[in-house]
């Protein structure tokens, strides 16, 4: 009887060759669809920050209408930290048939907000986000006690004096201070007045 080991196996060798191959595939592939869901997370990140940013923007642009669209006749009040006027506005939901009170400040959550209310169809309400958080300082130039005095800055501004000359919103955004937001309450009525006193071109 014949002793001794049994025929080898040509294709031992190569089998565990390809076995390797095709681990260090799987685990370049592996790796490959770690960097690909890497980089999609970190873009939809960077989207999601966009859009929260253009939201922001957006609502910065609003309030800045709003302010301008305020009657010349019409509430307008605030302090350092808060500011309340009524506007005329047909966008939707709300209509020019009745007033609309802006109000803007620091919510509970540190966040500075918007809120505008109209008794237009059972008292619609919004709620805008300003910045999420920060400083607010909200300044006032012009002569509220109506005695011809020069105009200057005020951190007050009474409800009776009617809306100031300008308005200037100082805020932080999420990644720091922005550049103050100033506007000309009621806007749109002076240019109004402006039009309407212009003396008309020779016929």
């Amino acid at each position: 009887m014949t002793g001794g080991r049994g025929p080898r196996n040509p294709r031992a060798g190569v089998t565990l060759l390809e076995l390797l191959l095709s681990l260090a595939l799987m685990a370049a592939i592996g790796l490959g669809l770690a960097s690909v869901l890497g980089l999609t997370g970190r873009a939809s990140l960077r989207v999601t920050a966009a859009e929260a940013t253009t939201d922001l923007l957006l609502t910065r642009h609003s309030l800045r209408d709003w302010i301008e669209a305020a009657p010349r006749t019409a509430a307008f009040e605030g302090g350092p930290e808060a500011l309340r006027f009524e506007m005329l506005t047909d966008e939707p939901p709300f209509s020019a048939a009745y007033p609309t009170t802006v109000s803007l400040g620091r919510d509970g959550d540190g966040a500075v907000a918007i809120d505008v209310a109209s008794d237009y169809e059972d008292a619609v309400a919004q709620r805008l986000i300003l910045s999420p958080a920060g400083s607010l300082r909200i300044s006032y130039f012009g002569d509220p006690t109506g005695a011809a005095a020069a105009p200057a800055w005020h951190a007050d501004w009474p409800a009776l004096a009617g809306p100031p000359d300008l308005v200037r919103i100082e805020y932080d955004g999420p990644e720091g201070p922005l550049p103050p937001l100033t506007a000309i309450p009621a806007l749109e009525a002076r240019q109004s007045e402006m039009s309407l006193s212009s003396p008309l071109p020779p016929g």
